[in-house]
């Protein structure tokens, strides 16, 4: 059975669907888009929770998913003027927000797919304090926007988010805020390297019921990752631990989508950003979050 029909039967039993994506990856891309364009998915009633929108946005978001006229500065803006400098110029997720538009244009205003943003609003020429506030409160905000939006109406969401803001038993992540909400029923699905699928028809594998379900959760999360430890005295490299020893796959996420044993394909941004007015201020930016990350340490 085709995985995009599957991952909306989802909606059956949760009404919080979280599609973990590697960022950039266009297989991941490509099956979002199909997922939106299933007859079966607008019929659901979900909503779409998107991390790579700024919520101070959302009113042109709203505009353009809808249909409405919207520049292309403006547009752009959705994505780029985030807690996340340069993070999203791939140019799979601008895609991604032109489909849903596409897609609405076929259907009643009543059932319209609507894209939700995610990132607070971040000014970036606040002070460091305030900036901080900003990044380190992603999961925080994007979680007040579920509880707003999506629960506080009884209503359905797609939640888009990098893998690790999707997991239970990590401290922060969407579905550890949310825990305590009896209204938020959760189905967290993480991509997968395996060999169940193609990149081109992903499976999706139940981890209660798979034997990848049993995996460590370390192995797939710090999979090649490294962190500095001093240890008797001497500084090491030690492999990194995301989650708790000896969590299994089927412990953080309910599901994983295997793309097959090939690695994903990143869709880089456009070539031309650097040296532009734009890339200098993502420097900037970046410089900033540098500065901030200096001062923790």
């Amino acid at each position: 059975m085709s995985a995009v029909p599957q991952v909306i039967d989802a909606f059956g039993r949760a009404n919080l669907v979280g599609l973990g994506e590697r960022h950039g990856a266009r297989q991941d891309s490509e099956f979002r888009l199909r997922l939106i364009r299933h007859p079966a998915f607008w019929r659901a009633g979900a909503d779409i929770v998107v991390e790579f929108a700024n919520a101070g946005r959302q009113e042109i978001l709203d505009r353009f998913i809808a249909g409405g006229d919207v520049s292309a500065a403006e547009l752009a803006n959705i994505w780029r003027d985030t807690t996340q400098p340069g993070a999203w110029d791939s140019p799979v997720y601008e895609q991604f927000l032109r489909e849903v538009r596409q897609v609405n244009t076929s259907l009643p205003a009543a059932d319209r797919l609507r894209v939700l943003a995610g990132d607070p609003p971040v000014d970036w020429n606040a002070p460091d304090a305030q900036i901080r506030q900003a990044v380190e409160g992603r999961d925080e905000f994007a979680a007040s926007v579920m509880e707003r939006e999506v629960l506080r109406k009884d209503r359905k969401a797609l939640v888009v988010f990098g893998t690790l803001h999707l997991c239970r038993r990590r401290s922060g992540t969407l579905a550890e805020l949310l825990r305590g909400d009896a209204r938020a029923r959760w189905f967290s699905i993480i991509p997968l390297e395996g060999d169940a699928g193609t990149p081109d028809e992903p499976a999706l594998v139940n981890l209660a019921g798979h034997p990848v379900g049993f995996l460590e959760a370390n192995e797939l999360f710090a999979k090649g990752t490294r962190r500095v430890q001093v240890v008797d005295g001497k500084v090491v490299l030690v492999p990194a631990q995301v989650f708790e020893p000896d969590l299994k796959l089927r412990d953080v996420a309910d599901a994983g989508l295997d793309f097959g044993s090939e690695p994903p394909e990143w869709v880089p941004r456009p070539p031309g950003v650097a040296g532009t007015d734009y890339g200098t201020e993502i420097d900037r930016r970046r410089a900033i979050l540098m500065r901030l990350a200096q001062a923790l340490s």
